[in-house]
């Protein structure tokens, strides 16, 4: 049976919103203008930004509230997204 699902690079992300900070992966195309993330995160037909082996923690208490393989997050609620361990040579 052929795999329908596309190839992406998957990035470990860390995202604050202003309830949730969620710990998952994004999925970026490889043909985006440069393969990063911002090129997802600036996507204009990309009203809500799937993430998978997600993990939602509550701001206030850094205690898990939510668990699942993959949700999607409406990007005007994005505060911030941080690449985790991205390029890090420190």
């Amino acid at each position: 049976m052929e795999d329908l699902r596309k190839k992406t690079n998957k990035v470990e992300v860390e995202i604050f919103t202003s309830n949730f900070k969620i710990i998952g992966f994004a999925h970026i195309k490889p043909e985006s203008y440069r393969g990063r993330l911002t090129d997802l995160l600036n996507e204009q037909n990309l009203n809500f930004l799937p993430i998978t082996k997600a993990k939602a923690f509550d701001y206030q208490k850094n205690e898990l509230v939510y668990k699942s393989e993959c949700i999607a997050i409406n990007k005007d609620l994005i505060e911030a997204v941080i690449p985790i361990d991205e390029g890090s040579s420190e």
